[in-house]
C-alpha cells in the first residue's frame, strides 16, 4: 500500500512539475504582434496644406530657401522592446500593445513626420520579432501614396544598448539605422549589446528559472503575467552566438552581440550593408 501511495505521489509531483514548466515557458501566453498599419496614405490635400503651411511660415520670419527641410525621429520603440512592453500592461497602468503598425501611424497621421526608424533594443529581438519587425516597417512603406515622394519614410533599425559596470567599460547606448529593405539589404539579426563578464555573471545568476515563473503564473494568474512569461521565455531561450564567426557564416536565431563599440562597427562591415550608427547617449549610470 506505502510503496503504491509513494508511486502515486511521485506521479503527481512529476505532473506538478510539468505544468510548472510549461506555465514557466508562456504555454498560457500570447504573442504580442507587429500590428497592421491603418490602410490609408495621407490625403494629397493635407500634404499640399502642410506645404504651404511651411512655407508661408518661412516667408514671414525671412528664412526661405530653395532646399527642403525633412524632420524625423531616429528612436522609436514599441513594446517589442522590452521595458516598453512592461510599461504598456494593464496591471502597470499601462493601455496594451502598442506595436510597431502603432509608430507607423503615429508618425503618418499624428506627429506629421518625414521619416522614422524603429529602434527596439537588440536584446529583445528573437528571430521571430526580427521578421515581424521588417514585415511591418515594409508595410508601413508600402502604404505611402506615391512611392517617389511617400508621404512618410519608415526605416529599418535597432538600438545597441549598453551600459557598463565603470566608466572604462562603459559605452552608451547606439541606434542602429539600415538604409534598405531588399532581403539582401538586412541583416539576419540585430546585434545586440553584450555586459561585461562581471555584469553577466551577475545578471544570469538574478533570471528567475522556468520553474520559478510557473510559480509566478499560478500566484498571480492573469493575461498580463502570462504574457510576460511568454515574452521573458523567448528572450531569454535564444542562445549567444559563437565569436570570431563571420556573420553570414552565424546560425541564424542566436543573439549576435558585441562588448564594444568597435565590435559593432566591426560586425556592421562584415555585413557590408548601408548603415548609420547614432549615439543615443554616454552619461554615466543605468542610462
Amino acid at each position: 500500500m506505502m510503496k503504491r501511495l509513494s508511486i502515486a505521489a511521485l506521479v503527481l509531483v512529476g505532473l506538478a512539475l510539468m505544468v510548472l514548466y510549461w506555465l514557466g515557458g508562456g504555454g498560457l501566453g500570447e504573442y504580442w504582434g507587429p500590428g497592421e498599419p491603418r490602410n490609408a496614405p495621407l490625403d494629397a490635400v493635407l500634404i499640399d496644406s502642410r506645404v504651404e503651411a511651411q512655407l508661408s511660415a518661412a516667408d514671414e520670419i525671412g528664412v526661405s530657401r530653395s532646399k527642403q527641410i525633412l524632420f524625423g525621429d531616429l528612436h522609436v520603440h514599441s513594446t517589442f522592446s522590452l521595458d516598453a512592453f512592461m510599461m504598456a500592461l494593464p496591471t502597470g497602468g499601462g493601455e496594451g500593445a502598442h506595436p510597431v503598425a502603432d509608430a507607423c501611424d503615429f508618425a503618418r497621421h499624428c506627429s506629421a513626420l518625414d521619416f522614422w526608424s524603429i529602434n527596439d533594443h537588440a536584446v529583445s529581438l528573437t528571430r521571430e520579432i526580427w521578421d515581424d519587425t521588417i514585415d511591418a516597417i515594409r508595410q508601413c512603406n508600402d502604404v505611402a501614396s506615391d512611392p517617389q515622394n511617400p508621404d512618410v519614410s519608415a526605416f529599418l533599425g535597432w538600438e545597441w544598448t549598453q551600459m557598463g559596470t565603470n566608466p572604462d567599460n562603459h559605452y552608451g547606448h547606439k541606434n542602429v539605422i539600415i538604409r534598405g529593405l531588399a532581403d539582401d539589404e538586412i541583416p539576419t539579426r540585430a546585434i545586440a549589446a553584450r555586459p561585461p563578464a562581471d555584469a553577466f555573471d551577475r545578471q544570469a545568476g538574478q533570471q528567475p528559472g522556468r520553474l520559478v515563473r510557473g510559480i509566478g503564473a499560478l500566484v498571480r494568474p492573469t493575461q498580463d503575467t502570462w504574457d510576460l512569461i511568454r515574452y521573458f521565455d523567448r528572450m531569454l531561450g535564444v542562445p549567444e552566438c559563437p565569436d570570431g564567426v563571420p556573420v553570414r557564416d552565424l546560425p541564424d536565431d542566436c543573439r549576435e552581440s558585441t562588448l564594444d563599440p568597435a565590435g559593432l562597427f566591426s560586425k556592421l562591415d562584415d555585413w557590408g550593408l548601408d548603415s548609420m550608427v547614432i549615439p543615443h547617449g554616454t552619461t554615466w549610470g543605468y542610462y
